[in-house]
């Protein structure tokens, strides 16, 4: 399994085809072997070029929906210029009323885009938050989800440790759907609501990231990317992710 930079975690280095070539060449100097596109505005083919220059791998995107929904055409294209082969659902925007996400209605109103994204040759992949983990007496949405179309899932393992599911049955469970995944660690310095959690650096919080490494590697993940939703908001945005890498590499998962 190879390691990746979810670009939405140094999106604010990302606002110009220059930004985005020296965020590339800083991901490949840490060791990132891809990119995740998401969180900024981007002109295709100098994306591609840039990517081409610095010898690093596209592997998907976060996309808005408008766009998937109603301009498809356009979502394939770029993506098969820039090299992602996966259009990927960052946040279902739009489909969560109360705290619950209206899973049928978001099955609905893809299924037509996500048909022609599939008959394209590319794949089209759901991002999960801790919504899609509400139980509903033994069921949850991503259960819906994969019982109901044949979508990869981009699993945060962050947001499902943080619901409190097991995140190494979480994976067996839908093993034959995570081509690309998400790596995001939590601290919590004190019990409370949600805001008084802190996403930090791997290794820097309260997960097992070795066992949920391992348990990836084991189904067949292709690549996990970092995720610090938090480090654009921090000084050196690089060298949070950079901190990532390093305890990945100290921990024996990269050399």
């Amino acid at each position: 399994m190879k390691f990746g930079a979810q670009l939405f975690s140094v999106n604010n280095k990302c606002q110009s085809a220059e930004d985005i070539r020296i965020t590339f060449k800083k991901m490949k100097e840490i060791g990132y072997e891809s990119v995740q596109l998401s969180g900024f505005p981007y002109d295709t083919e100098a994306t591609r070029a840039a990517a081409d220059e610095v010898g690093i791998h596209i592997g998907l995107t976060h996309t808005p929906i408008p766009e998937i929904i109603n301009n498809t055409d356009e979502v394939i294209r770029k993506h098969l210029v820039t090299g992602a082969d996966t259009v990927g659902v960052g946040f279902p925007a739009g489909y969560i009323e109360d705290g619950i996400i209206k899973y049928e209605e978001l099955v609905r109103d893809f299924s037509p885009a996500v048909a022609k994204i599939q008959a394209a040759g590319l794949n089209f992949a759901y991002h999960n938050h801790h919504y899609e983990f509400v139980d509903f007496g033994g069921f949850n949405v991503m259960d819906y989800l994969y019982e109901n179309t044949n979508w990869n899932f981009i699993l945060d393992t962050g947001w499902v440790h943080y619901t409190g599911t097991d995140v190494l049955a979480t994976i067996r469970k839908y093993k034959d759907r995570l081509k690309y995944v998400h790596l995001k660690d939590f601290r919590v310095p004190n019990e409370g609501p949600e805001s008084s959690w802190g996403i930090v650096s791997l290794y820097e919080g309260g997960i097992d990231w070795d066992s949920i490494i391992a348990e990836l590697i084991k189904v067949g993940t292709e690549i996990a990317y970092v995720e610090q939703d938090t480090a654009s908001k921090m000084p050196d945005p690089y060298g949070e992710m950079e901190k990532s890498f390093l305890q990945l590499k100290a921990h024996g998962w990269v050399k």
